[in-house]
This record gives structure tokens, C-alpha cells and sequence, in this order.
């Protein structure tokens, strides 16, 4: 099954510069990629708003959230629980703390996607959450129907 992702836009991103008759190419990172940044900004302006300091995104973590939400787009199986769960994952792709997870299926857009999550009780407590990393998502069934994850993360501390 093919699912239009995030990943797949990153493959094809790229800024050009010209220079004489070439062509240079960047390639963005996930966590770099501009809807993963508007979903931090959109994220840490509802926080600003409650007087919460702002997320810092987590490569680890967003590598975590777009791989659930690929699985959610290539199954159709809106779960937390689902492909070795929030906290499997996160340990997975190398994030060492533990996590909480927001999950949505079908909002068109950035806006609409957090106008969901802080509608809802236990969503809006993990973005407000004393987490400090975060890391997110976006994944497309072959229907088109977006699939959004957020990853809100607590780090390790170090023994003393």
C-alpha cells in the first residue's frame, strides 16, 4: 500500500539556488521539514499563551511521530497502542525519557489539528504538559485522509 507522507515530501524537497545554468539542491531534514515547524510554532503559541516555556523539537522524536503516523495511513489503525506503542517507539528511533502522544485523523490542516487536540482534555494536557522536547508527523492514506501524531517527551536525567 502507498502512503503519501512526509518522508516521501522530504525525498522530493528541495530549495534551488541558481547558479548559471545549475542547479543546487538542500535536502531538509524531517525535523527541519516546514510543516513539522509550523506544528512546533503552532504548539509552543498555545503554551506561550498559558505561560509554559516553549518545546524544543527532538529529531528522535519526530522520526517517532512520523513513523506512527505512516503506520496509522498505510492500516488505517487510529491507535496509541499500535506498532509497539508511544513509548516503544519513541525508544526506538533513540529518544531515552518517557513520552506522552497526541494522535488525529482527517483535521485538513495545522490549525484545524490543534484546534482538536486543545479541545480535548488529554490532549491539551500533554501539550501543556511540563514536557520539554517534542517531536511530530503527517502521514497520507492512499484515500487522501491525513494522519497527525505528536510526541511530547521528558528526558532522562542523568544519575548523579
Amino acid at each position: 500500500m502507498r502512503v503519501l507522507s512526509l518522508t516521501v515530501l522530504l525525498c522530493a524537497a528541495h530549495v534551488a539556488l541558481a547558479a548559471d545554468t545549475s542547479e543546487k539542491i538542500k535536502r531538509v531534514s524531517l525535523h527541519e521539514h516546514p510543516t513539522v515547524l509550523d506544528m512546533l510554532r503552532k504548539n509552543n503559541a498555545h503554551r506561550k499563551i498559558r505561560g509554559y516555556l516553549p518545546h524544543q523539537i527532538s529529531p528522535e522524536l519526530c522520526k517517532a511521530a512520523q513513523n506512527h503516523a505512516e503506520y496509522m495511513a498505510a492500516g488505517g489503525e487510529f491507535s496509541h497502542y499500535a506498532n509497539g506503542g508511544y513509548q516503544g517507539r519513541a525508544n526506538k528511533f533513540g529518544y531515552h525519557g518517557s513520552v506522552r502522544e497526541n494522535i488525529a485523523w482527517g483535521q485538513q490542516g495545522v490549525v484545524s489539528v490543534f484546534n482538536t487536540w486543545i479541545a480535548s482534555g488529554g490532549h491539551y494536557a500533554s501539550i501543556m504538559s511540563d514536557t520539554t522536547d517534542a517531536g511530530f508527523g503527517l502521514a497520507y492514506s492512499k484515500d487522501g485522509s491525513p494522519y497527525w501524531v505528536g510526541i511530547y517527551g521528558y528526558p532522562e536525567k542523568p544519575d548523579k
